[in-house]
């Protein structure tokens, strides 16, 4: 999918599930805020920064599924993921008693390819050494999921619940200089938890608490922003008006009509003006 985030945004907006590949990836609320924010990791592990060319040549998919058959915790994440974007859940019914509930089992299937399942949950892996298949039951019928269409899905789920999401490739050197910049510009900013998030909502609209926990993650994060913005442009205006015909050189962005600009275009800014501050002396 060319794309994905504009593919997205339209569904996203009026708070509809994403139909992709006979699925419908339904968007994670605010009540499951710590179980999505806990477990999102195991969707954007950047495989292709570690050491090891088997890695890297794998794709996601096979990736991921070597590392949930090595370590439990990135299997708990996928199953939780599962849970809250696809509606799958654990059934005691389908588990073979033979074995742990959740525990990863394997069986050859033919003499080329073998199958792994997860022990009471409709999720399986269909594999060769050419590639692997995901297969998913929705509303009982069978969607196989291939390594191209996961890289799809994984996105999907990441551009629908985290608000901004950027998936832009950067170089090493440039990803540095971005995550230095915000860390020195946030740090001495304490950084609101869900409970503030959540006051702060409430404060500022009509919103009941109640309301706020079935809404959408993505949206309840735009909200929370839009209504800091609103509030600063309110504050600000007032500071311009006071301040006419008395400094020159105004100008204040509005709150919903935003100039356009070029995403990190701040950092670079920035950067440049401490340039200068430091040549002039």
């Amino acid at each position: 999918m060319d794309n994905i985030k504009e593919y997205v945004d339209k569904y996203v907006a009026l708070q509809k599930p994403v139909p992709l590949y006979n699925l419908q990836i339904k968007p994670v609320l605010v009540r499951d805020f710590f179980q999505f924010n806990n477990a999102k990791d195991v969707l954007n592990i950047e495989k292709n920064k570690i050491p090891n060319i088997e890695i890297i040549q794998m794709t996601y998919l096979r990736f991921l599924l070597t590392i949930m058959i090595e370590q439990d915790g990135f299997k708990e994440d996928f199953l939780t993921i599962l849970a809250l974007s696809l509606g799958v859940k654990y059934d005691a019914t389908k588990r073979n008693p033979s074995f742990e509930p959740n525990e990863i089992l394997t069986q050859q299937t033919r003499k080329d390819e073998s199958e792994v399942w997860i022990n009471g949950w409709d999720v399986r892996f269909r594999l060769n050494d050419d590639k692997v298949v995901l297969c998913l039951y929705d509303d009982e019928d069978l969607v196989e999921i291939d390594d191209a269409q996961f890289d799809d899905l994984r996105k999907v789920i990441l551009f629908q619940n985290i608000y901004k999401y950027d998936d832009t490739e950067m170089s090493d050197d440039f990803r540095r200089v971005v995550e230095e910049y915000y860390r020195l510009k946030n740090k001495d900013i304490v950084l609101p938890t869900l409970e503030d998030r959540l006051m702060a909502v409430c404060v500022s609209s009509a919103y009941k608490l109640e309301e706020l926990y079935t809404m959408p993650l993505r949206l309840f994060d735009a909200l929370l922003e839009y209504s800091v913005d609103k509030l600063e442009y309110q504050v600000n205006k007032l500071i311009v008006n006071l301040a006419q015909g008395k400094v020159e050189g105004l100008h204040l962005s509005h709150w919903v009509y935003k100039t356009k600009k070029d995403k990190y275009s701040e950092i670079f800014t920035d950067a440049q003006d401490l340039v200068k501050k430091v040549t002039s002396i």
